[in-house]
């Protein structure tokens, strides 16, 4: 009755991405539409906090981390596992022309276990005082890690959300 409020071309393609494992036809319902541009929002604001915390951080001298390097910690080992299951279950989706499932992956792993967890469990070792050596290590590990997941899950993203993801991949 109100119309269809602003939700942006992205969260739209998203939204319709996410129907496709119920059939051929869909029942549109506008708050899920409107969630997914709240998800937007939380893309956005995740990559502005990370930049806020990569300051200084050189991405083409570090090499990828992998989850076995030893001086990365339980926490950095954890979202690194679950960034590769991500990859695998948004990757199979795609082969299969499943685009549900493929949102289902991308949308999990960025929400609950990125910003959730990781982003929560690694503010202290951005914060703290980084003249002490193992400070630093920790906040050089943790930099890679964090700038490797969000890199790899906005390439994830990008076939779902092309306008955002570039942008965002741009100022990364």
């Amino acid at each position: 009755p109100k119309g269809i409020p602003k939700c942006g071309t992205d969260a739209l393609r998203f939204g319709l991405m996410s129907y496709t494992s119920q059939g051929r036809d869909i029942c549109l319902d506008i708050n899920r539409i409107i969630g997914y541009r709240n998800f937007c929002n939380k893309i956005w604001n995740t990559v502005r906090f990370a930049m806020t915390h990569l300051e200084g951080f050189d991405p083409s001298s570090v090499k990828r981390p992998h989850k076995s390097d030893t001086a990365l910690g339980f926490v950095d080992r954890y979202i690194l596992s679950k960034l590769n299951k991500a990859i695998a279950a948004t990757n199979k989706a795609f082969e299969s022309f499943i685009f549900g499932e493929a949102t289902q992956a991308v949308h999990g792993f960025w929400i609950y276990e990125l910003c959730d967890t990781y982003l929560e469990l690694i503010k202290p070792i951005m914060q703290a005082d980084q003249s002490d050596d193992t400070n630093a290590k920790s906040r050089a590990a943790a930099q890679n890690v964090l700038y490797t997941c969000i890199e790899t899950t906005l390439r994830l993203m990008h076939p779902i959300m092309p306008y955002i993801t570039e942008e965002l991949w741009q100022r990364i």
